[in-house]
Parts: C-alpha cells; sequence; structure tokens
C-alpha cells in the first residue's frame, strides 16, 4: 500500500523553509516554537529544525502561536488626562484660554 503524498518533504525543516511553504514570515514560525506550539529539534547552539509530521500537526490545529490566555493587551490610563494645579493655569485645557 502506497502512503498518501503531503506537500511537505521528508527531511527537517528550517524556520525559513516552514515559512516559505506556508507563506507566512519567518518570525511567525520562530513565535510557534518559543511559545512551545511548534515542536523543534536543536541541532547546536544556535540552529534549529522542524520535523514535517510537527509542522503538518501544527498546522492542523489552526497554527497558534501564543499559549491560550497569554494575549497581549495594552494597559489602560486611569483618571484624569490633565493635572490640575490649584491657582493657575497649569493643565487643564479651559484654563488656557485668554
Amino acid at each position: 500500500m502506497r502512503e498518501p503524498e503531503t506537500s511537505l518533504p521528508r527531511r527537517f525543516l528550517t524556520a525559513f523553509e516552514v515559512a516559505a511553504l506556508l507563506g507566512c514570515h519567518e518570525e511567525t514560525v520562530r513565535r510557534a516554537y518559543t511559545c512551545g506550539q511548534l515542536k523543534r529539534q536543536n541541532f547546536g547552539v544556535r540552529s534549529c529544525r522542524f520535523d514535517p509530521v510537527d509542522v503538518e500537526d501544527w498546522i492542523a490545529r489552526g497554527a497558534p502561536t501564543r499559549m491560550a490566555g497569554s494575549r497581549h493587551r495594552p494597559s489602560r490610563r486611569v483618571g484624569r488626562r490633565f493635572k490640575s494645579v490649584e491657582g493657575g493655569a497649569h493643565g487643564r485645557p479651559e484654563d488656557l484660554q485668554t
């Protein structure tokens, strides 16, 4: 019986190759393995490769690049926009009118 052919090669892939095959940026692939969504094999100190089976699994899960609940939310400023200084025009736009 013959195995179904996949679009990914049968060798370990670099982050650049995975990004080129998927049509995304290389940083998207790096973000995925940094947060633990995509498994990698380390080769030396600076190099890593990806198994095509792990890449296909990552794609099947929707290619997430963040852990659940770790979405960056900018802080909201609460309070007045301008400080009010008593006895002069030092902050509020109403006090700046002459």
